[in-house]
Formats: C-alpha cells, sequence, structure tokens
C-alpha cells in the first residue's frame, strides 16, 4: 500500500523517520507530504474557533493555536493525496504516519494481523493506543483515542470525510475521535508510538522552515 510521511520541509526529521518507518515495514511504496507551516496572521478565529487550548492561557500565547491548525491542514493534506493516488492505482487503502512515528519491533506482524479486524469490514485503523480515552468495545471497536501518529484509512472514507475535515475548525486527532464515536468502524492496535520530545504541535522542538499557504487545503 501507499504510506505517507508528514513532514516539514526541510526538517531534520525527515530522513530519520523514512529509514525507521521503511525499515520497518519494507513492503510500502513511501511517500514524504509536505508539512504546512503557517505565519500567525495567516490563522483566523473560524480556523482554529474549536480549539481545546481556549482555557488554557499558556498555549494560546506559545503559538499552539498556530501549530494546530498547521497539524490539521497537513493531515488534510495527506489525506487528500492519499485518495488522489489510491483512485488513480485502485487502492482500497493507504497509511499515514507523523515523522515523530517510532515503530515497535512487530510493527509489519502486527498490522497484518490488525488488518483482518472485524473480518476485514473497517474505515480507519489506529496505530498508536498511548491515548486511548475510551474502553474498546466487546468486538474490538475503538471509541476514543488521541494521537495521530499513524494510520490506515479506507479510500472511500477518507473521500467521504475530506469535505467535512477541511470546514474543521479543531485539532485533527479531536476530530477523528469524533468520528470514532460515529458509527464508523475504527480498530486498534499498538504499532507505533511518538517519539518523545519532538511534538510538533506543542512546540517542543523549534527550527527555522518555510511557511506553506493553506489556501490550498481549505474545502471549496
Amino acid at each position: 500500500m501507499n504510506a505517507y510521511i508528514i513532514s516539514l520541509l526541510d526538517s531534520p526529521r525527515t530522513k530519520p523517520a523514512f529509514q525507521r518507518l521503511s525499515a520497518a515495514f519494507p513492503d510500502f511504496h513511501w511517500l514524504i507530504s509536505p508539512g504546512v507551516r503557517l505565519e500567525p496572521q495567516r490563522v483566523t478565529y473560524e480556523d482554529m474557533q474549536e480549539l481545546e487550548c481556549y482555557w488554557n492561557w499558556e498555549k494560546v500565547h506559545n503559538g499552539y493555536p498556530v501549530r494546530a491548525v498547521g497539524c490539521r491542514l497537513a493531515g488534510l493534506q495527506a489525506l487528500t493525496l492519499g485518495v488522489q493516488n489510491a483512485r488513480v492505482n485502485d487502492q482500497d487503502f493507504f497509511a499515514v504516519f507523523e515523522d515523530d512515528a517510532v515503530p515497535v519491533a512487530d510493527a509489519a506482524a502486527r498490522l497484518g494481523r490488525l488488518l483482518e479486524s472485524g473480518d476485514g469490514d473497517w474505515d480507519c485503523l489506529w496505530l498508536d493506543e498511548t491515548q486511548l480515552r475510551a474502553a474498546k468495545g466487546e468486538d474490538g471497536r475503538l471509541y476514543g483515542a488521541r494521537l495521530t501518529t499513524g494510520y490506515v484509512i479506507r479510500t472511500c472514507y477518507a473521500e467521504d470525510i475530506l469535505p467535512r475535515l477541511a470546514q474543521a475548525s479543531c485539532e485533527l486527532d479531536v476530530w477523528l475521535e469524533r468520528e470514532m464515536k460515529s458509527g464508523r468502524k475504527f480498530y486498534s492496535d499498538q504499532i507505533v508510538y511518538q517519539e518523545t520530545g519532538v511534538s510538533e504541535i506543542n512546540g517542543s522542538m523549534r527550527w527555522s522552515g518555510r511557511a506553506n499557504s493553506r489556501s490550498s487545503f481549505r474545502g471549496s
């Protein structure tokens, strides 16, 4: 399947992420989906009115809203690219990873088993269970989790959510957690985890990168 690594242009994280993920999943066709870095003046209230940081003034003032919107738009961009390529190549699903994703030792075997969840009847497979926020159903269904470190998504489902996600004003992981409770079929396993100390959205790793325009990724 195609697999996309979201990584900002010129990021020192891109190459290490590619090396460890491609080694863990050698059968994937790997592509880089350029991350989105925004200038503060490009982010409007409509872009971020539902962000969870609004009751945390420290986050508001340390630039979290801009990074959160950038991460959401980067996820939207990766899904858009994934759908476009999957349709051209007649692929039923594709994978998306952030560049801080670290695979567990038996990641490929775990994913092989996860692909059979629900007898293969699923919309999205969540690959990082670090922040489970609700108990799984008796059938293994996932009803609440954060961290979009890695996931596999059905092409038709990704195509369905793109217009709605393009109009979102909350964090990407918040939006997808809501989808888990909407009746869509999410399953999960601990296949990757987030590398410690390099979270882009929390600003724990700062460096000078290029700014990308957000206008191309807004819904029509």
